[in-house]
């Protein structure tokens, strides 16, 4: 196992406990910490990071592979965190897909998505088809899929 691989199953283990464990008082900043000191990271996080988007920028420059190896985090986690739930947010991850790059499938943007997933979005029939689409799933499945919401 590469130290990459490793530093990803690491921190989605992390991840997985931090979400799992109730919030009390400030541990969202002490997982933060076991988050960037698994990727090699300053212990606390660094001071001009703006995103989650430029931390992994700045991953992939360091290793070609860095980005399938969070594509298969993303879908073991969906499987560790949802199991058998059938939702946008579940066969986005299983796709190993971030909400930006569902958002470059169907034509829209990060925001829209996390919308569409929280439930508080209105779809039009195009986005639906486009769904389906990216998704390659029939339109009904997809229908019955956010009806669940």
């Amino acid at each position: 196992m590469s130290a990459i691989q490793k530093s990803v199953a690491e921190s989605s283990l992390t991840i997985k406990t931090s979400i799992s464990a109730p919030y009390k008082g400030n541990s969202q900043q002490g997982s933060a910490t076991l988050v960037y000191h698994h990727f090699g990271l300053a212990k606390k996080p660094i001071a001009k990071t703006k995103s989650v988007n430029s931390l992994i920028e700045k991953f992939k420059a360091r290793s070609a592979s860095f980005e399938g190896h969070l594509k298969t985090a993303r879908s073991a986690t969906a499987t560790a965190l949802y199991g058998d739930e059938v939702s946008v947010r579940t066969l986005r991850l299983k796709k190993g897909w971030s909400q930006a790059d569902l958002a470059g499938h169907i034509g829209s943007y990060q925001s829209h998505i996390a919308k569409i997933e929280s439930g508080r979005d209105n779809l039009a029939l195009d986005t639906v088809l486009k769904l389906a689409t990216a998704f390659s799933i029939s339109s009904g499945e997809m229908c019955d899929i956010l009806k669940k919401k």
